[in-house]
């Protein structure tokens, strides 16, 4: 045995490990209830709590309560953290849950043949190590298939993980195949010791990765909470003045560049007032997608306010702005808005005003000042229209279109 350690011994400490960590993901899961997996993974600590508490009255209860459920029941715990780990990751789960369930089924009558009828711990240890081994294999397969975004790194580390204990878990399947016959299980050799030490670290590896992806991806929403508008899923104040504030200085730096285009929806108070705000809010998230689609890569959409959106345009002169400003202006009075839950359609326009600045005499509050005036004088001449506010003489022409 493991010197200063018996089965006995580390059973316990997985089941503390089990109780503390699956009580905490529970609590977790309750807390946030849009982390799919967490409450499985939860479960599965608790159900592997509750096996090495059955395994560890070896000798004091029934074998069936203290090897057949038992095991059966440490089997179950890891199948749920494997379903809880690939359903928080968003990978498939079912023929994982489903071909675990099939393994389940096959190891208890393995195991109550070799409890009841033949009573051979060797014969046990292969059955369970195997299967143990599969799962984890088939879960380290499925993790490094993750997506590479910034969980990425989390999950190979949790495939390599997992390969790692079906490697262990395989050698120790094969080491039995060449032992001798164990008398007693909970004075086995260093090699089963080993592997019950294997679901420590598998405890403790899953609930930190997996609490540390969660904590990251909270993180993440947060930072879209404070910078997406949550309606037009286009960018709010607060993140438009940042990037800004970066554009320009990149600008002033380099010498190049920055325009501005502020559009307004036409009469919007009164698409409000016929057909209701929920008609208007779909407007508004149609609006800002078609302005979204028809930008470039590089350009920045952002809600300015009420039914207003700005558009900031690096690297773009006056006569660029303009010209996307009249391609946008035509796509938008083009096409029919439909409401979805509502039988009409919206025939919308918009007014857009455009500014322009260049190099060191950027100034982003003037830029966002002239965008605005220009946009009045789209609305008082008519509306549905293009209009710039320049300072630099060599762009007097391009005032209107």
């Amino acid at each position: 045995m493991v010197e200063g350690f018996d089965v006995r011994t580390l059973a316990i400490i997985n089941l503390v490990l089990g109780i503390v960590l699956g009580v905490g993901l529970f609590i977790f899961a309750k807390s946030h209830p849009s982390f799919s997996g967490f409450r499985r993974i939860g479960t599965g600590y608790l159900l592997l709590a509750l096996g090495f508490v059955l395994m560890g009255f070896r000798n004091y209860i029934s074998d069936w309560y203290s090897i057949v459920t038992a095991n059966a029941i440490i089997f179950s715990g890891v199948s749920a953290v494997g379903v809880g780990l690939l359903r928080f990751y968003g990978r498939p789960h079912k023929l994982f849950l489903i071909f675990s369930a099939f393994l389940l089924v096959c190891l208890v009558p393995i195991f109550f043949y070799f409890t009841f009828v033949q009573n051979d711990i060797n014969q046990r240890i292969i059955v369970i190590s195997s299967f143990f081994s599969i799962q984890c294999l088939y879960l380290a397969a499925e993790l490094w298939r993750y997506p590479a975004n910034i969980r990425r790194g989390f999950t190979r580390f949790l495939s390599i993980s997992f390969a790692i204990y079906g490697v262990v878990f395989a050698f120790r399947s094969l080491w039995t195949m060449e032992e001798a016959n164990i008398i007693n299980f909970m004075n086995a050799g260093p090699i089963h010791g080993v592997s019950l030490i294997i679901f420590q670290i598998l405890i403790v590896t899953t609930g930190y990765v997996a609490s540390w992806s969660a904590c990251l991806k909270l993180e993440n929403e947060i930072t879209i909470q404070a910078t997406i508008d949550p309606l037009t899923q286009t960018y709010n104040r607060r993140a438009l003045d940042e990037m800004a504030s970066k554009e320009v200085s990149r600008s002033r730096r380099l010498g190049l560049p920055v325009s501005v285009i502020l559009t307004d929806i036409d009469l919007f108070k009164q698409v409000n007032d016929q057909h209701g705000h929920q008609v208007g809010d779909t407007v508004l998230v149609s609006f800002a997608r078609r302005l979204k689609h028809n930008l470039r890569e590089h350009d920045i959409l952002a809600r300015f306010g009420g039914e207003e959106f700005l558009v900031l345009l690096p690297d773009t002169d006056a006569p660029t702005a303009l010209k996307i400003a009249e391609k946008l202006r035509v796509l938008v009075s083009q096409k029919t808005m439909t409401a979805d839950d509502e039988a009409f359609d919206l025939e919308i326009t918009a007014s857009f005003g455009v500014s322009a600045s260049f190099g060191k005499d950027i100034d982003w509050k003037a830029l966002v000042s002239k965008a605005d005036h220009a946009l009045y004088q789209a609305k008082a001449n008519g509306r549905n229209k293009v209009k710039g506010k320049f300072d630099y003489i060599q762009l007097v022409a391009w005032n209107d279109i």
